[in-house]
């Protein structure tokens, strides 16, 4: 994940969660987007699954489309692959070198 800006939107409250359970919530508005790509990429199924939670990283979008850890600026286990709840732009297949470096750049 180098050189490439990229984020995401939610609609929603972040969820909460606890030390001892993940929290997933639907947010039809929510989006991921790539600065360097001039990409939005919206939400599958109305939001479903869209925003999680989890003890063990800082920041989930979708079924792992976009994983975070805690630290991630001293983390090498950051991920990306899009396509399970959040649009891939046409041509490109989930599980794909394309999917995990089209919004970070990178594997």
């Amino acid at each position: 994940m180098k050189n490439f800006i990229c984020g995401g939107y939610i609609s929603i409250s972040w969820p909460t969660c606890n030390y001892n359970n993940v929290a997933t919530k639907d947010d039809p508005a929510s989006f991921m987007f790539s600065i360097n790509r001039n990409a939005k990429l919206n939400a599958k199924n109305n939001g479903k699954d869209a925003v999680r939670t989890n003890p063990s990283y800082f920041l989930l979008f979708g079924l792992g489309d976009f994983i975070l850890q805690d630290s991630c600026n001293k983390s090498n286990i950051n991920r990306a692959d899009i396509g399970s709840s959040f649009i891939l732009p046409e041509g490109i297949e989930r599980n794909t070198t394309e999917s995990k470096t089209y919004l970070v750049g990178e594997e």
